[in-house]
């Protein structure tokens, strides 16, 4: 199982890489986005992102899905609290220019990583 600190790193890299990545249209996320083949940080680590619903934030989707059934094995076994706060990493527009992680995002992901211990 990969650790918060992982996961944090890793969802960072990913979209730093290439901010077009990101499945954000205007004010809106999407843990798949057909149009482009694009996965938000839940969908990016999700069995299989088509297949969730994308009207629903991630609380209300882990009310009706169980762990296993929303992610892949190594990302199996922490809070929706830490999911949340992570896809808010990826959704928030100021988090993110061309170049990667913006100075608010760094902050962030700083915040982030004291908030979420391994």
């Amino acid at each position: 199982m990969k650790t918060k600190h992982q996961i944090i790193d890793e969802t960072v890299a990913y979209y730093s890489e290439d901010t077009k990545r990101r499945a954000v249209t205007g004010q809106s996320c999407h843990y798949f986005q057909k149009e482009t083949g694009n996965m938000c940080a839940v969908g990016r680590c999700a069995n299989d992102p088509q297949k969730l619903d994308g009207s629903c934030y991630f609380k209300t989707l882990s009310a009706k899905l169980s762990d296993e059934e929303i992610f892949k094995p190594e990302y199996r076994g922490h809070s929706v609290e830490f999911w949340s706060d992570l896809q808010f990493l990826h959704d928030e527009n100021s988090h993110w220019d061309e170049k990667g992680l913006t100075p608010e995002g760094k902050e962030y992901v700083k915040n982030l990583k004291e908030n979420y211990h391994d």
